[in-house]
């Protein structure tokens, strides 16, 4: 059997190619490393120069271009928590004006979906493992708790 193309499967985040059918995903998985964010972002650079000096493979998720579901964002969520997850010091939490508004979890996370920016950068996710923010020390216990580096 001969398979064209790249399945990327995690529980939790999924992206897959569109021309493998559903028999296809289910006999073949990839777990890859995902980055996500805009990149543009000077932590998101960062990120991915550290990544690529430790030669370490990942599929980079811009959210603009691909925003994420709110099954995905709500699964970030739950994984590292809404406080963690959403950048409240960030130009477009500020231009909301939403620090004093009390929201709850769930219309917070629904204003994120509608403006993805407000997610905290670097977003590193691999299969049910989430790290959220730039720190070269937790980057390499990651990458080492994941069998990334030699």
């Amino acid at each position: 059997m001969l398979f064209i193309g790249l399945v990327i499967l995690s529980v939790g985040f999924r992206r897959i190619d569109p021309y493998f059918t559903e028999e296809a995903i289910n006999l073949i998985t990839f777990i890859m490393l995902y980055l996500i964010g805009i990149p543009n972002c000077n932590k998101i650079k960062d990120t991915r120069s550290w990544l690529e000096e430790k030669g370490i493979t990942y599929e980079f998720v811009h959210v603009k271009k691909e925003p994420l579901s709110k099954d995905e964002i709500s699964d970030l969520a739950h994984k590292v928590g809404v406080d963690v997850l959403v950048n409240t010091r960030g130009t477009t939490y500020r231009k909301l004006e939403i620090k004093d508004k009390n929201l709850s979890d769930e219309e917070l996370l629904e204003l994120v979906h509608e403006h993805q920016s407000m997610l905290k950068r670097p977003i590193l996710v691999l299969e049910e493992s989430v790290l959220v923010g730039f720190d070269e020390e937790a980057f390499e216990q990651f990458a080492k708790q994941h069998e990334l580096l030699d």
